[in-house]
């Protein structure tokens, strides 16, 4: 067992696996979000049933890992970048806000001055949408479920997430 801890307030770890092989149905990876196996179960992957991209969405940012194995057969395991984002926050002031409405039902609209770029996590972490854009752009994603999503916006000035929420 080992937990990913964020290397400052309001940071979050996000976790990239590039390669995943363990042994199906014996040797398996457990994510949970939070600093202990007692936090939230984000999912349970063995063979090539790879996590992806795993961001941690609790207070503190942390991911905790758990593997086991029957210690049998082998495989290559796995091969992950951990990233903690120091910028993962919503913004206090809603008059700062680049995305409306919010909430809204899958439909809404970024803006900001010049170019930039967007890319939408669900509260697993995983992207469901990303693109480029310039000045503004408008989102449909009706197909999207309802629930708390972060949109990571950048441009020349920076990095800024905002929590989104979509209500059917």
């Amino acid at each position: 067992t080992m937990t990913f801890l964020p290397a400052s307030e309001h940071s979050v770890i996000r976790v990239n696996f590039l390669e995943f092989s363990t042994e199906a149905g014996y040797d398996f990876l457990y994510v949970y979000d939070g600093t202990s196996t007692d936090a939230t179960l984000i999912g349970r992957y063995d063979g090539s049933n790879s996590p992806s991209e795993v961001t941690a969405t609790n207070d503190e940012g942390a991911l905790t890992f758990r593997f086991t194995s029957d210690y049998y057969t082998t495989s290559t395991g796995w091969v992950a970048t951990v990233q903690c984002y120091s910028n993962w926050s919503v913004p206090e002031d809603s008059s700062k806000s680049f995305v409306y409405p919010n909430p809204n039902n899958g439909n809404f609209t970024i803006r900001v001055n010049g170019e930039a770029s967007y890319q939408l996590f669900n509260s697993l972490g995983q992207k469901v949408l990303s693109g480029s854009f310039t000045d503004e752009t408008q989102i449909q994603a009706e197909g999207l479920s309802k629930g708390i999503y972060f949109l990571q916006l950048t441009n020349e000035q920076g990095t800024r997430v905002e929590k989104l929420l979509i209500e059917k």
